[in-house]
This record gives structure tokens, sequence and C-alpha cells, in this order.
């Protein structure tokens, strides 16, 4: 009787482990029902792959049934229903749990504390972490990321600055927030003095010049002690970005190992700098695919204006959902092939906030055509003539969100509509940093410099502190102008007013601005006395000018 019991258990336990393993709740119910039946139920393993399954399952309501039916539950069955109750998103019944628990052990206790920091509470957690009598590296840890993540980086550094011991871990999540939240300088001490580096702390640096394409390439060459291929594609991107194809490519075929992203990234570049050959011959040598590198191709052909290549690429897709669509239309709006965006836009099933967004700009390039079928006739109305068409258009969707409003706004500012463009932002709910840039920028652009600077104090009045976009928009407006003092100002407010450091790109505006003006003396003591080694492209244009000025002395 004894030796059945034992092979009722372990076949019990065989196929309980292939419900865990295949999700199945109602082939382990039944296995549930059939173990109460046995008489197998008081069998602790048994017990603990029950609420194993009933965990994987998402079934909590079953998961605590089993549990209170143990009359004496270990260590371990306490903490498979608190992971259960903290994955079905019941903090409350989960921390309920845990005070009931009789010997609570650091890791029942780290799951719930990092839970408790993921909801972004950050009361609750440091409630409970205070009250935690045992702390390891990774409870400290987890205090410091919670309140990094929320930008709260002075607390993070407190929790840091508090620990007992320190592991590479709490070094590179201190020095993550910081740089994620723009506090570049402080990020800067926190790398030098860490005692040890990895390949996180590396790449998050390496992220914070990513816009700043000679400190990026200097960090990367001469600082990066750690490097994986998140450190390449970074490199990468970064050199794309500012415009250096043939670096980009060549840091690419340096790449120890290459993986899917690095990929992708080298199609998106071929695409947008017209070497469509390219980044054909890239997508064919690919080892492997995803859905972003078919997207990259067939916006490859769109952005090159080879519309007929499209569908054939698109039938060759495994599979194609609303990210292929909406790539697509991005991709035909930008090449300015508003008549097939809008073919294709009609045609679609499903549109979603973002695929309406896409065809904004779209509208400006139809003459007398709806965007919906059903729409046709109205717009066909002469009244709904340019520039009214875009907010027509917009004020059909079924939803917006501030890409929409920003879109439209921007639309508008590339026409040189601006009486819209600010009926735009007077209209949208909840103007952001990106919003507020906009219009600052379109204001600088046009030579519109009064209306520039009253949005620029209306953004100080509203508490939106400025960022660096800001002030570059602002500088080169007024060097457009000839308000070279104004320029200057803005320049010098940026640190004495608003803490800004200016960088490289705010560098080389004001080279431009001196430059074009003959303000000669002005732009050589500005790149003596840049902060860092003055990039190559202000090098380039401050000789420049010097040579033309020269000429027409």
């Amino acid at each position: 009787m004894c030796c059945l019991k034992k092979q009722q258990r372990k076949a019990f336990s065989n196929l309980l482990k292939a419900c865990i393993d295949s999700r199945d709740f109602s082939r382990g119910r039944k296995l549930h029902a059939q173990i109460l039946a046995s008489g197998c139920s008081g069998d602790t393993h048994l017990a603990n792959l029950l609420l194993t399954m009933y965990r994987r399952c998402r079934s909590l309501d079953d998961a605590r049934a089993v549990f209170d039916s143990i009359p004496e539950p270990s260590t371990c069955h306490w903490n498979i229903i608190i992971a259960a109750c903290i994955e079905s998103g019941d903090l409350d019944l989960a921390g309920s749990l845990y005070e009931r628990m009789p010997y609570r052990d650091l890791v029942t206790q780290n799951t719930l504390l990092q839970a408790f920091a993921q909801t972004g509470d950050l009361d609750r957690t440091k409630r409970f972490f205070d009250r935690g009598r045992n702390k390891d590296v990774i409870s400290w840890n987890i205090m410091i990321k919670g309140f990094g993540q929320r930008g709260q980086c002075l607390s993070a550094r407190e929790f840091f600055q508090r620990m007992p011991q320190r592991s590479v871990v709490s070094w590179t999540t201190l020095l993550a927030a910081n740089a994620a939240f723009g506090h570049l300088e402080t990020a800067e001490r926190i790398f030098d003095s860490m005692p040890e580096r990895d390949a996180i702390a590396c790449n998050a640096m390496l992220h914070t010049r990513a816009d700043r394409i000679d400190l990026c390439r200097d960090f990367f060459r001469h600082k990066m002690t750690h490097r994986d291929p998140i450190s390449w594609n970074t490199l990468i991107a970064a050199l794309a970005g500012a415009g250096h194809f043939l670096e980009a490519r060549g840091a690419f075929d340096r790449m120890p190992h290459t993986n899917l992203g690095a990929w992708n990234e080298m199609i998106s570049i071929f695409s947008r700098n017209s070497q469509l050959q390219e980044a054909i011959q890239a997508f064919a040598k690919m080892p492997e695919r995803d859905v972003l590198s078919w997207n990259s191709i067939v916006r490859a052909y769109a952005l090159n204006g080879h519309l007929d290549e499209i569908g054939g690429a698109l039938e060759r897709m495994p599979q194609w959902g609303a990210a292929s669509w909406n790539s697509l239309l991005q991709a035909l709006v930008e090449h300015r092939q508003f008549d097939l965006a809008t073919t294709l836009f009609d045609g679609m099933a499903h549109k979603s906030v973002v695929s309406w967004t896409c065809m904004i700009p779209a509208q400006e390039g139809q003459e007398k055509r709806g965007s919906l079928p059903e729409n046709r006739q109205e717009h066909d109305d002469p009244s709904a003539s340019s520039p009214d068409k875009e907010k027509i258009f917009f004020d059909k969707m079924p939803a917006w969100n501030s890409v929409s409003w920003n879109t439209l706004m921007k639309t508008y500012a590339e026409s040189s509509n601006l009486d819209r463009a600010r009926e735009c932002f007077y209209l949208m709910p909840d103007p952001n940093l990106v919003t507020w840039n906009l219009m600052t920028s379109a204001y600088a652009q046009s030579g519109h410099l009064r209306e520039m600077e009253e949005f620029f104090r209306l953004m100080n009045l509203n508490g939106v502190p400025p960022n660096e976009k800001t002030f570059t928009s602002m500088i080169g407006g007024c060097g457009s102008c000839g308000k070279i003092k104004d320029a200057q100002q803005f320049f010098f407010a940026m640190t004495m007013d608003f803490g800004l450091s200016p960088d490289p790109i705010e560098y080389r505006c004001m080279v431009d601005v001196l430059g074009r003006r003959s303000f000669l003396k002005e732009m050589e003591d500005l790149v003596r006395n840049m902060p860092f080694h003055p990039p190559t492209e202000a090098l380039l244009a401050a000789e420049s000018y010097c040579r033309i000025h020269a000429v027409n002395s």
C-alpha cells in the first residue's frame, strides 16, 4: 500500500510539472481534484507543485485555497503564495501574508520590497524597508533603483551613502539614474569614483554623450573598459545621427560580434543616406530577421522612391501588424508620397492614434481630397482649402495624444502658418516641453523674436524648465536676425540662470552666430575657452569664417 502511494505521488508530481511548464490550468485543476480524492493532499511536495501551478496560471484564489489547506506551511509555501499575490497585483494581501510569516527570509523581503518600489509608492517602499530587520546589498540596491527611476536622485544617493557595503551594481544603479535625468556632471563623478566598472556603467556614460559625437567617440575609444553589443550599437547610432555615415559603417565592420540591433541600425542608416543597394545587401546578409528588419527594408524602399518594390517586400514578410503599417505610412509621408499614403491609410482595417498622427502632414499635399472615403465630399468643399484641411483631419481623429497635437503644430509651423500653430498651442490640453520648444523654435526660425521671447517667458511662468534645444533654437534665431548681443545673453543664461551646461551643439551654434557677423575675436575667444576639446565641426567652421572675412577684407 505504501509503495502504491509512493508511485501515485511520483505520477502526480510528473503530471503537475508538465502542467506548470505548459501552464495548462484546466488539466491542473483536474489533477488537483484527483489528488484530493486519492488522499495525497497532505504531501508537502505536491502542495508546493500545486501552489506553483496555480501561480504560473495566475489563479490566485486557487493558490490561496491550497495554501490555507496546509496545516503548517513551510517557508517555501509562504514564499510561493506571496510571489503569487505580487504577480497578480495584490500587494496588500502579499504584505498581510508577509506580516504573518513565522520566519521571514531575505528572499521574500526583497521580493516584496521590489514589488512596492515598482509601483512608484516610495513612501510605502521606504516604510517597509525601514521595518526590515535584516538588509543585504540587494535590499539597498532596490531602494537606490526605486528612487533613482523616479528622478529622486538625491534620495537615491542618500541610500547609497548609508550602505554598509556596495557592489558594482550599487554604483552602476546610482550612475544610471543620474545619467537618465540629465545630472551629467554627477554621473561623471560617480563613474570616475567607481572602484570597478561593468558594461552597464560604461554604456550609461556612453549614452549621455550620444548627441555629442566628439565626446562619444573619445569616450568609446579611451574610457570604455567594457564593451558589449549595446556599446557598439550606441556608437553606431550616435555616428549616424551626427551624419558620420562612413564612420558608422566602419564601426559596424569592426564589431567583434554583430547582433540583430546593429544590422537593423545599418539598414536604417543606408536608407536615410539614400544608399538603397547597400540597404538591400545588408538585409540579404542578415543571419536572422525580425519585424523591425522587415519594417526597415520597406521603409528604405519608400524613402528612396522605389515604391514598386514595397508590395513584394510586404508579401515576403512572415508577419506584419500595426507597426509595419505605421512605419510604411511614415516613410511615404516623409517622402511626400501623399497619394499613396492616403490610399494605404484608407485601406487599413485598424487605425491607431499613431496611424492617424502619421497622416496629419499628408493633408498638406491633398488637393480637394479627403483622408477617408466617407469624408471625400466634405473635403471637396473649397472652404476646406489649406491650411484648414489639417485641422479638419485632426478633428476627425477618434483620439489624440501629445504627439498628435505636436505634429499638427509642427505641420502648421513648417508651412509658416504661425497663427494656426499658436491657436493649436492654446487648445492643447497639456502642453509639454516638446510643445513649448516647437513654438519657440518656429518663431525663432521665422525671425519673430518678440513672439519667441514671449513664449520663453510664458514657459518660465508655467514652471516648464527649458532644455538645451530651447536655447539652441533661440540663439540661432537671434543670430539669423543679427541680434548678436541677444544671442550671447541667451547663451550665458543657460549656465547662469538655468544651470545648463552648453554642449558642443550650442557652442557650434554660437560659432556660426559670431562668425557670420564678423565677430571674429569673440568667436576665437569662444573656441579657446570651450570646457572640452573643440569639436572638429566647430574648428572647421571657425577656420572657414576667418578665411571668408579675410578675403572680403
